[in-house]
């Protein structure tokens, strides 16, 4: 199999194929939901985060899954929840009725494949500021630089 994609096999017994994130798609998700003004990035926004997260799911299920087969051996193809029920085929199945335990497999999986860190693996990488030791009525680390640069150079 090509090293961009994968068979996974899904928690409901469904396998499918998947293949990492292309830069474009990436790119379409990396800033994440907007944030008020004077909120942080990492703090909760409650369901900005939630829509967001939605998104991403149904982009990657939409556009990243491919040619799943059910536990029971017919091929299923995941379509967008807009598709009317009338109009859909005995082998589509909407976004939003595609089992939530297998949607988050293959979310897991992309990402994996993506070289994306989600949830506690991420935090563990984020990247850590040294601590320094505050003493009260004293400059900080690199205080001293700024005091003893000439004045116009700064």
């Amino acid at each position: 199999m090509n090293p961009t994609r994968k068979k996974l096999t899904l928690p409901s017994g469904a396998t499918c194929v998947i293949r990492a994130l292309s830069l474009r798609e990436r790119l379409s998700f990396q800033k994440g939901p907007p944030r008020p003004e004077g909120k942080p990035d990492g703090e909760q926004q409650g369901g900005e985060d939630v829509e967001f997260g939605f998104r991403i799911q149904e982009m990657i299920l939409l556009q990243v899954c491919q040619s799943i087969l059910l536990s029971d051996g017919r091929e299923a193809e995941i379509i967008p929840a807009t598709v009317k029920p009338l109009h859909r085929l005995e082998s589509q199945i909407a976004v939003d009725e595609f089992d939530q335990a297998d949607a988050d497999a293959i979310v897991r999986g992309v990402f994996e494949m993506s070289g994306i860190q989600i949830g506690k693996e991420a935090a563990k990488a984020a990247p850590t500021f040294p601590e320094e030791k505050a003493v009260p009525g004293q400059p900080g680390q690199g205080s001293a630089e700024i005091q003893q640069a000439p004045h116009g150079t700064a």
